[in-house]
């Protein structure tokens, strides 16, 4: 779907859908002025085209106590990645993570990112299962718990939408 096959309402749809991804479709039609049948074959055609890619889900990891989250970075030679991208994704407790040049290392590639855990040595085991018998990892450096969940999410997202 190229710019110009995007109306005004395919605009209000995913501006409302980027406040809340959750929103109901009765009530985002509500918000744009159309029915419930207009506006679900709009969002599946956004869907379809690859404008839509999904919807996230916000938790309050605090209230389970797992409000711990240390930084980690992977440094790894270019044919890991794939299969490290994929462990990472499928990680439950990987909240965030992304590629970070490597300038120095030419031929080396690093990942960034962000764990959530009951404890620092929990979150340790979670980095630590995920590079597991990976060829390829050179290195893991995990460091110390930088905040409790809660004052953390700004940051995150911050980080991720930079």
């Amino acid at each position: 779907m190229k710019k110009k096959d995007i109306d005004y309402l395919d605009l209000q749809i995913l501006s409302e859908l980027h406040k809340d991804p959750q929103l109901a479709n009765n009530e985002l039609a509500e918000k744009i002025g159309l029915t419930a049948g207009p506006t679900l074959t709009r969002v599946n055609t956004l869907t379809k085209k690859g404008i839509i890619m999904g919807s996230s889900l916000k938790m309050n990891y605090g209230y389970f106590g797992m409000d711990t989250v240390l930084v980690f970075r992977i440094k790894f030679l270019p044919d890991a990645y794939f299969n490290l991208h994929d462990r990472l994704i499928t990680n439950p407790f990987v909240y965030s993570f992304f590629e970070v040049l490597e300038p120095k290392d030419i031929g080396l590639r690093s990942i960034m990112g962000f764990v959530r855990q009951w404890s620092n040595d929990k979150a340790r085991m979670e980095i630590e299962k995920v590079c597991q018998g990976l060829d390829g990892i050179l290195t893991v450096n995990i460091n110390t718990t930088i905040a409790h969940y809660e004052s953390f999410v700004d940051l995150a997202v911050v980080m991720r939408d930079f």
